[in-house]
């Protein structure tokens, strides 16, 4: 996709969606991505280097240069000027003169980012003095877009609390006494203008024992196997256009290996009672990744070879699981008449790879649960709280709530993820994961969005090579959303 060295006469490139706050790596299509003077930006691209490096933002007629913090052959950080209209602006850098292409942005009077210890915006933050605390204590997060002195609303877990930005750019506040225990809290910025941060999350200890990861979730692993089945009742409504009812069938596996410390977003699960959320770049017909995490990391991390295709049966059938572009495995079994998933085991076999050797994993799988009111609108407001409920749930088992937005147009999308507490039978999703959603003006255009109630069961397997493995089945409830 990219080259790798500069080629001489070739002016420097932005990608697209390629210009982002540096903390939030929120961009312009989504609506916490506005930029205001004195943010640190993030750019991504080709051809940076060698040579001299240069930055122009415009905006209403105005040009200023952006002071550049650092450069390399595919990114940089910049300062955005002061001076400039708010609004819609453009960016282009420059490689000894030679202009790029204009990239899209927007300047606001605030711009609230947390920073993530990974840098990509999600995941556990950036905190002075570590990721672990207790509930009461005072916790600073690096933060973006905040003068020294002020103030912003702090999102932790379900609770709001106020925190104060230090001379060091560093946002601290005190955690609520009432915080859940768990690895992974969310923790999200309010600005005063109502946009919302990105969500990076802080580890709550309760004692001496270590945080705690609900219904066995897998914590990360060097040499790592998801497999996902899933059987889905699906609503896709774009009306007047097409709007139509199925059940489907499918599969995905991903191996992959992890350098220590690291994780991908599938690893985040929230306490039950709180949603985690990430900004990513969507690929059309392809928001199951987006909304469990492993299309948006997996690329980034060494693919491990398990062999030529997978053998799944189940109680009504086979299917085949093949490689597909980007280190995934799919599968689709809904054309086998009414698909090979019933109530039962599934069982999903490899004769092995050069990387991992001969596997059989197998899961329980059970009928779907019964999203409640689910038909009565396509329309969902960001603005607001979105109540869910729900029937024939697994009363041990916590609901998990997977939605994304996507506008293809730009590459932007916005997934969040919510865990409910078992035996809970409603959700109210917070309107402040809500507000990041790129916005639908109609049924009929894009950008557009899919919420999805599911209720997964796993188990552990295991194959030579492989630190962990991890078979999941869920039976879900999906419909396409309109997002206003």
């Amino acid at each position: 996709m990219v080259a790798a060295a500069p080629c001489l006469g070739q002016a420097p490139a932005i990608f697209q969606n390629g210009v982002t706050q540096a903390a939030s790596r929120l961009s312009f299509a989504i609506p916490g991505g506005v930029l205001a003077a004195g943010t640190r930006t993030h750019i991504a691209g080709i051809r940076f280097t060698p040579g001299k490096f240069a930055v122009k933002v415009e905006s209403g007629g105005v040009s200023r240069e952006a002071r550049v913090v650092s450069v390399s052959e595919d990114s940089a950080i910049v300062v955005l000027p002061a001076g400039l209209p708010l609004g819609e602006a453009e960016l282009r850098v420059s490689r000894d003169g030679e202009w790029s292409n204009a990239a899209p942005l927007r300047i606001g009077k605030q711009s609230i980012g947390l920073y993530s210890r990974n840098r990509r915006g999600w995941g556990p933050g950036d905190f002075a003095g570590g990721p672990a605390a207790r509930a009461g204590d005072f916790v600073r997060v690096r933060a973006e877009g905040l003068a020294a002195g002020g103030t912003a609303r702090v999102r932790v877990g379900t609770i709001e609390t106020e925190g104060r930005v230090g001379p060091d750019g560093f946002l601290g506040f005190r955690l609520p006494l009432a915080t859940p225990p768990g690895c992974y809290v969310p923790v999200q910025g309010i600005g005063t203008d109502e946009f919302t941060s990105n969500v990076v999350t802080i580890e709550v200890k309760r004692g001496t024992e270590p945080c705690h990861l609900h219904s066995n979730w897998p914590r990360p692993a060097r040499n790592t196997a998801i497999l996902f089945v899933q059987k889905v009742d699906v609503l896709f409504d774009m009306q007047p256009i097409d709007v139509g009812e199925s059940v489907e069938e499918s599969a995905f596996a991903s191996f992959f290996s992890l350098p220590p410390g690291d994780l991908i977003s599938f690893h985040i699960m929230p306490p039950e009672g709180s949603c985690v959320a990430a900004a990513y770049p969507y690929q059309f017909g392809d928001p199951l990744g987006g909304l469990l995490g492993v299309e948006i990391d997996n690329r980034r991390v060494p693919r491990l070879d398990a062999g030529p295709a997978f053998r799944a049966r189940g109680s009504n059938g086979e299917g085949t699981i093949r490689p597909r572009a980007g280190g995934l495995y799919r599968g689709a079994f809904t054309r086998k008449s009414d698909g090979i998933l019933g109530a039962g085991t599934m069982r999903v076999s490899g004769s092995g790879g050069t990387d991992i050797g001969p596997f059989e994993a197998a899961i329980e799988t059970v009928e779907n649960l019964v999203w409640l009111k689910r038909d009565d609108s396509a329309i969902l407001y960001r603005d607001r709280d979105h109540r869910l409920e729900w029937a024939r749930a697994d009363p041990a088992k916590p609901m998990l709530i997977a939605g994304f937005g996507a506008d293809p147009r730009s590459t932007a999308a916005w997934a969040f993820f919510c865990a409910a507490k078992a035996g809970e039978k409603s959700f109210t999703i917070p309107k402040e994961i809500l507000r990041n959603l790129p916005i639908t003006k109609s049924s009929t255009e894009l950008p557009f969005g899919v919420l999805t109630l599911l209720q997964p069961r796993l188990a552990s397997f295991s194959a030579p090579g492989l630190d962990q493995g991890t078979i999941f089945y869920s039976g879900g409830v999906s419909r396409s959303f309109i997002w206003h």
